[in-house]
């Protein structure tokens, strides 16, 4: 399965992403857009790989709206790459880049250790397995599970 390397909170915005308050009542929001300066014809599941950096400045950003674990070096959930596109339609969507559109967004129970690498990269799911045959289960089926209406 095709994965991507992102920074934290990065990472964790689009698996976990944040409690913000709206009106009366708090809500998670998450971060449906990854920006990169390469593209890529590549449409589907996509895991999410968090990696040994953390981006300090965004993390004091977002710092009070966040409610997971910073976890690193790790995958920590899986998302649809629905499009790859210049045309910006989110604010996470930085000018001038390649707006990664995603959706679907699942995060793993727990994450699982596993060396990060530039660009797209392939992880065997199977393969994750940490001594864990439970963990490695739950994996392989979120990775596989079709998102609702498709």
């Amino acid at each position: 399965m095709n994965c991507l390397s992102i920074r934290q909170p990065w990472a964790g915005m689009i698996t976990h992403g944040l409690i913000v308050k709206r009106e009366d009542r708090r809500v998670r929001i998450y971060k449906d857009v990854e920006s990169r300066t390469w593209f890529t014809r590549y449409r589907g599941p996509l895991l999410i790989h968090a990696s040994q950096t953390v981006d300090r400045e965004a993390h004091e950003k977002y710092r009070k709206y966040i409610d997971f674990p910073l976890t690193r070096g790790a995958l920590i959930g899986k998302v649809t790459l629905k499009d790859v596109t210049k045309k910006r339609s989110s604010k996470w969507h930085e000018r001038g880049l390649f707006g990664w559109y995603l959706e679907h967004p699942v995060a793993f129970p727990r994450a699982a250790k596993w060396r990060g690498q530039l660009k797209l990269f392939d992880v065997n799911v199977r393969a994750v397995i940490d001594d864990d045959l439970e963990f490695m289960w739950d994996i392989a089926t979120l990775a596989e599970r079709k998102p609702p209406g498709s």
